[in-house]
Parts: structure tokens; C-alpha cells; sequence
């Protein structure tokens, strides 16, 4: 039976909730495990935990926390018919995992979980059931089975916690609805040893490519052109600027239009709580752009060069390559991370840094991403967040974590769990899209994102005439804010070419090479130079051209 319990004489009482519980009712002694339970103390914003065991009249009463009576959003179990859509379902889940996990850590084995047990209110699920629940001690060889067939049985309920197909809002990611199945099937074979293992799977799950908008003119393998602004500033707090920025494009006018131009935007944003995060994201802007333009843009542009004198143009050893950008692209990110990883060693200390970097070749385009900067593209008035944020904050907010419900906990939203320099091989997000006429991308470190709204930022950079001044105006609006942090953008627009001059006729070897390039290092040091490439390379321009091939494959 179910009572609504008196609060205990709150400084002001009509400001206090009504407490709910459940009083389960068994004859004395009958709730061995649960006084043993209830003597823990324990407390877990996703577990109806049990408070005390009451006696009276030859009966002992389990108190049990319960959910609000809530007559809009009644409380319901999976069994009798909450459900959840598949997005939503997997964050439940991924709690639910969370509240196993707590549990088992206290040695108590739930024993008992089904959609019988599973109750769903305001979008959240809890775990109810626990008068039955066992305290089995935390020896690995009394315990481990136990523990798994906990989180077997949690990615079992799954499948019924779901709302069926055809119910789902009609851009509901299918990927959810595939991720989930495959939780359910490796819950049925008994797979999973841990619920830690089950929340890892609904967090990957959750981990979908975002969705853009359709492209208002597709490019294809068209001639393209970019126009590019950058602007970084120290803030009002801080005393040194830890991010770094690169914006270099390589671009040749002549009878050949396809590939080009090729190019690479990055921000980076040392960590502060690190050793020397200024030369981290040093390293990491100049070391991608390096890589970029050694090992991918020079044999692109190189490339027809090569075929003018070959008897034939299909035996080239580089191909297309439109399709190596992103490829290329995360072999830079990699070398740039073993220079990090150089430097902490020198240091003695951990060091890192954000990267966020697009480049392109052509239409095409590659995305390379780990920690908390940010890329935006804004298509046909729609700003579409291409990254996610890397930081412990976001993870928990996406999972709807129990710890965020609790008061006396506080997760600083600039501890990453992922960034450059901290592991020896990388774990960087990637996507691969083709750019559209009208296209407008940004990149950004977290001191802009942070202070600058949303709709602010979307506005500024849809009426924006030039990225030099939108670039500029955001970094303005961020000290505006507050100026928190140091905050950088790189903002860039693409245009379309038109067929007629896109290619040069007669003439074509007076044509001169565009090269436009901006690096900057606003760390420490940095300056405001020129990116280039590696001097001294030994060689012709051909053998650069194989070897980048031979070592991409």
C-alpha cells in the first residue's frame, strides 16, 4: 500500500514537498536482506531505496521511496505499458546501468529486474523491486554472476521499455532503434558481464552523425571558393590566450578544376588546467596544417603536373583523391598528438589540448574532432552543430545522469574526458560531408560557444557580409558576455564558382597559384606568421607524390 509520509518539521512547512512511499507488508522477519539493505543508508536518485523496516502487531512494513502522485504524469512500470521512444529509451537505460552499477558496488544484487520492476514518470525511468534484492557481499567469486544476469535482464527490458516502429517522430534516428536491438540481443545471449557495459552501449548508441540540411545547390566535384575570417582574443579574466587558429587554402587556376582548392581550418584550445596548454594547441595547429599540406595538398596540386607528361593519366598513382580528405585529415590530428605526447614526456606533466579542424578538397569535406571546441555549419538558414562536445558535463547531460540530480555534487563543464596528449593514440570523431553554394561553417573554441546564445550566434552569422567581420563581431559579443575565457573563431563561406570561369582557356600557364594562408598562434610564441609546409624535404616533386600515396596505404 502506498502513504504519503509527514516531512520532519521544515523551517517552513509550506514550502516543503509532500514525501511519498510504498509500505510493503510481511510477516516479522520476513525482510532479512532489507534490513541489512536499509542499515547501508544508501541514496540514488534513480532507485526507489528502501528507508526502514517498522513493526506493528505482529507484521514488519518495508518504507520504500516512491515516485510523486502526479495525476498529469502517473507513474507507470514498463509491464504496464510505459514506454519510451528509442533516443529517450537509451538514456534511460544508460541511468538505469548507473543505478546497477551503484548498487552492486554496495555489494546488493537486485535479482529481480523485468519490465515489472522498471517505472517510468516525467520521462525518466527508475528502478522499484527492491524489497527483493539481496546483499551478496562484493567478492568477485560469490558475486560475478549475479551482477551480470543483473545486467543481462536490464538489456533485456530494453526492448520492452521501447516505443514499437511507426510511433517515433518521423525523424527519429533509425540508428537508435538498430543500437538497441543489438543491446537486446547481446542481453539475451548473456554477453554483457557488468551493467557499466550496458550504459556504454546506450551511450554509443546515442553518438549519431548529425543530421544536415539539404544542400541548396550540390557541388559534387565542381569548382568551389572559399573566403575565410579568423579573430582570437585573451578575454577580460584570463592573462594569457591558450587557443591557437589556422585557415590555409592552396588553390592553382588552370585547366584543371577538379580537387581544388584544397585546405584546412582547425582551432585549438589549450588546457589551462594542464601543464603549458598554450604550446599544446601550438603543436596542434601547425603541426595539421604541416601534415596537411605535405603529405595531401602538395601531391593534389602536383598531380596534374605529373600527368601532363605521362603516356597515360590512368596509371596515376594517387587517384581521386576527394575521397582521402577525412583520411588525411585524422593522419594529421595523429602526428600532431605524438608531438604532444613528445612534450609531456619533456615536461613530466600531462598537457593537452582541444582540436576541431574541417578540410577540404573540393567540394568535399572532412571533419576531425576531440574535446569541447566546436564546428557549426549553417545551410539555407539552418545552424546545424556538427561536434559533440567531449567534456564530462555533456556526457552526463545526454544520459540524464543521476549525479546531475544531486545538490551536493558539482561538475565543472571544462573537464574533458577526451582531448589531444592525453592517450597515445587518438580518439577523434570524424564526418565526412560535401559542401553546398551558400555554405557557412564555424569553428570555435569554448570561450565564444559558452558566453555567445545560440540564437545570437545563429543570427550573427546569417546576416554577417564578410567572415573577417563575423569572426570579429562574435569574439566581440563573447567579451561582451563576460569574457570568461579566451575565445577564437574561423569562420568561413563557400561560394560557388560559375562554369564560365571556372577554368582558365588559352593563357593558362600565366595564370598565377593562389596561395592564401593565416596561421594563428596566439599562445605564447605563436605569433601571427604564415603556415607553411616542411623546408628541407629531400627529393623531387613526384617522389612527395608517391610517397604520400605509399604511406596513406
Amino acid at each position: 500500500m502506498e502513504a504519503e509520509a509527514p516531512p520532519e518539521e521544515p523551517a517552513d512547512a509550506a514550502a516543503a514537498p509532500p514525501l511519498y512511499v510504498t509500505l510493503i507488508e510481511r510477516p516479522v522477519g520476513g525482510f532479512t536482506h532489507g534490513a541489512r539493505i536499509v542499515s547501508l543508508g544508501l541514496r540514488h536518485p534513480r532507485i526507489l531505496i528502501p528507508w526502514s523496516i517498522v513493526a506493528e502487531a505482529g507484521h514488519e512494513y518495508l518504507v520504500t521511496e516512491s515516485l510523486t502522485d502526479d495525476s498529469a504524469d502517473p507513474a507507470r512500470t514498463v509491464a504496464a505499458g510505459a514506454r519510451l521512444e528509442p533516443t529517450a529509451a537509451l538514456t534511460a537505460v544508460a541511468g538505469l546501468a548507473d543505478a546497477l552499477g551503484y548498487l552492486h558496488r554496495n555489494g546488493i544484487a537486485h535479482l529481480h529486474i523485468s519490465p515489472e520492476v522498471l517505472v517510468v514518470q516525467h520521462g525518466r525511468a527508475y528502478l522499484a523491486g527492491m524489497e527483493t534484492a539481496e546483499y551478496v557481499g562484493t567478492a568477485p567469486d560469490e558475486s560475478r554472476e549475479l551482477f551480470a544476469r543483473d545486467a543481462n535482464f536490464l538489456a533485456r527490458s530494453l526492448g520492452v521499455l521501447v516505443a514499437p516502429p511507426g510511433t517515433a517522430a518521423p525523424d527519429e534516428s533509425a540508428g537508435a532503434r538498430e543500437v538497441l536491438q543489438q543491446i537486446v540481443e547481446r542481453g539475451v545471449a548473456g554477453h554483457f558481464t557488468a551493467p557499466e557495459e550496458v550504459a556504454g552501449a546506450c551511450v554509443a548508441g546515442l553518438q549519431v552523425a548529425p543530421v544536415l540540411p539539404g544542400a541548396t545547390e550540390s557541388l559534387g566535384h565542381g569548382r568551389i571558393t572559399v573566403d575565410i575570417g579568423t579573430a582570437s582574443n585573451v578575454g577580460r579574466v584570463r592573462s594569457e590566450n591558450q587557443d591557437a587558429c589556422a585557415a590555409a587554402v592552396l588553390d592553382i587556376r588552370d585547366d584543371v578544376g577538379t580537387s581544388l582548392p584544397v585546405g584546412v581550418f582547425l582551432v585549438a584550445d589549450g588546457m589551462g588546467g594542464e601543464a603549458r596548454g598554450e604550446l599544446a594547441s601550438r603543436i596542434a595547429a601547425r603541426m595539421v596544417v604541416s601534415e596537411i599540406v605535405k603529405h595531401f595538398a602538395l601531391p593534389v596540386i602536383t598531380l596534374p603536373a605529373l600527368q601532363a607528361v605521362e603516356e597515360d593519366a590512368a596509371t596515376s598513382p594517387i587517384g581521386a583523391p576527394e575521397a582521402r580528405v577525412g583520411r588525411a585529415l585524422c593522419r594529421a590530428v595523429d602526428a600532431a598528438n605524438r608531438q604532444i605526447r613528445v612534450l609531456a614526456r619533456q615536461l613530466g606533466q600531462t598537457t593537452g589540448t582541444t582540436m576541431t579542424a574541417v578540410a577540404i578538397c573540393g567540394a568535399r569535406a572532412g571533419l576531425a574532432h576531440v574535446g569541447d571546441s566546436r564546428a557549426y555549419l549553417m545551410r539555407s538558414g539552418s545552424l546545424v552543430q556538427l561536434t559533440e562536445d567531449h567534456s564530462v558535463l555533456a556526457r552526463l547531460q545526454a544520459i540524464d545522469h543521476p549525479l546531475l540530480s544531486d545538490p551536493d555534487i558539482f561538475v565543472p563543464r571544462s573537464m574533458l574526458y577526451r582531448s589531444l596528449g592525453q592517450e597515445d593514440e587518438t580518439n577523434v570523431d570524424t564526418l565526412d560531408f560535401t559542401l553546398s553554394d551558400g555554405d557557412r561553417l564555424l569553428l570555435c573554441s569554448d570561450g565564444l560557444w559558452d558566453e555567445v546564445e545560440p540564437a545570437a550566434l545563429d543570427e550573427t552569422l546569417a546576416q554577417a557580409e564578410d567572415p573577417r567581420a563575423c569572426a570579429e563581431q562574435l569574439i566581440a559579443l563573447a567579451n561582451e558576455s563576460g569574457g570568461h575565457d579566451n575565445s577564437t573563431a574561423v569562420v568561413v563561406f563557400v561560394r560557388a564558382v560559375p562554369e564560365d570561369t571556372s577554368r582558365a582557356t588559352n593563357g593558362a600557364a600565366e595564370q598565377p597559384a593562389e596561395f592564401a594562408a593565416t596561421a594563428e598562434g596566439t599562445a605564447s610564441g605563436a605569433g601571427d606568421e604564415p603556415a607553411h609546409a616542411s623546408e628541407g624535404a629531400e627529393g623531387t616533386v613526384a617522389d612527395v607524390v608517391v610517397d604520400a600515396v605509399e604511406s596513406e596505404e
